[in-house]
């Protein structure tokens, strides 16, 4: 009779483990989350139209004849004058948009007119001294053909630009982007996720990474005189790494962190860790869910998962640790079918029959 008693209770301790496992296999809020890769953490924010409203955006752009050049403040000129060298001279636009020079008692207004519109109007004045005068107007310094380039740069400020200056050209004239040193290591201090480009008064939709790192033809584009390039401090972009790491904590991101040595910065992973990492990206407001197989990663299976600024990565108990509280946290049932599969109960009990 003892012996039916204990084959039915090694019959219902099975039944149980069985559900245990099945439900772990089927019910894991991870399963359907997508595999983190170069690919799938490649999210974005926009929607199809607005992908293509901003694809077509930026073809227009491309397609912009640069301006023909205009003369401004602070613009400086030489002006020589055929066959009258005592009228040779050199002089500046100024704030007013004036230029001066021998002959002429009236200051003429030259400023956004072409150098031929302005050669035409010199020599107009000079026809009432001079027959026919033939006036070559010659570039010294053109000041005002800047473009401006501030934020996480080594060498901020305005840059003269010609129809050849493009993006990635300001980039190096302002010595690429500025670094840090915190805690020991120097890091990056730009970022290009959150860069500006503005052309008269719009932000044009512009991919730093692409036109920087790249040099993307779509994105590299034409600099134009008065545009205003702003390269983003990376400020305090942090990633947070928690669960069941020997130290969670928040690290300073820079763009080569990934997800291996995120881990080994927190002491690696605890026991009772399944070894998967769920990424979580996109911030609060749109949060979108990755998850990546993080023993496999470090055993070099799998290639390796970069992080984001911003991302958090947590790592859950394994199904074992999860169903240990389970089990605590049983009726006495539960207690009394536990104490069934230890070895010393089925021990004394077939010892006794």
């Amino acid at each position: 009779m003892k012996k039916i008693f204990i084959l039915t209770a090694i019959l219902a301790a099975s039944l149980i483990m069985t559900s245990c496992n099945t439900f772990y296999d089927f019910d894991d809020p991870y399963y359907s989350l997508p595999e983190a890769s170069t690919e799938t953490l490649q999210t974005t924010m926009y929607t199809p139209e607005q992908l293509a409203e901003r694809s077509k955006r930026l073809a227009e752009i491309n397609k912009m004849p640069y301006p023909e050049y205009t003369l401004d403040f602070g613009d400086e000129f030489e002006i020589r004058v055929y066959n009258q060298p005592e009228m040779h001279t050199t002089t500046a636009v100024t704030p007013d948009g004036l230029i001066s020079m021998p002959f002429i008692d009236d200051k003429l207004h030259v400023a956004g007119l072409t150098i031929p519109e302005a050669t035409k109007k010199i020599e107009e004045a000079l026809g009432d001294y001079i027959i026919t005068p033939k006036v070559s107007l010659i570039p010294l310094n053109l000041k005002s053909q800047t473009a401006s380039i501030s934020g996480a740069v080594n060498r901020g400020g305005s840059y003269a630009v010609t129809k050849n200056t493009r993006l990635f050209d300001m980039y190096a004239m302002a010595e690429g982007g500025a670094t840090r040193f915190i805690n020991g290591k120097t890091l990056d201090n730009w970022d290009f996720a959150h860069s500006t480009i503005t052309r008269n008064g719009e932000l044009l939709p512009i991919d730093f990474a692409l036109a920087i790192e790249q040099q993307d033809p779509d994105n590299n584009i034409q600099i134009f005189k008065g545009d205003r390039i702003f390269i983003a401090s990376r400020a305090e972009k942090m990633v947070n790494i928690t669960g069941e790491v020997a130290a969670p904590q928040f690290q300073m991101w820079n763009p080569t962190l990934g997800l291996l040595q995120a881990v080994s910065n927190c002491g690696g992973l605890k026991d009772q860790s399944n070894g998967t990492a769920i990424i979580i990206r996109g911030g609060m407001d749109n949060p979108q869910y990755f998850k990546a197989d993080a023993k496999k990663i470090f055993e070099g299976r799998k290639l390796d998962v970069l992080l984001q600024p911003g991302d958090t990565v947590y790592f859950p108990k394994d199904s074992l640790s999860v169903w240990n509280v389970y089990i605590s946290k049983l009726m006495p049932t539960g207690a009394f079918i536990n104490m069934l599969i230890t070895p010393f109960f089925w021990y004394n009990s077939f010892k006794n029959n």
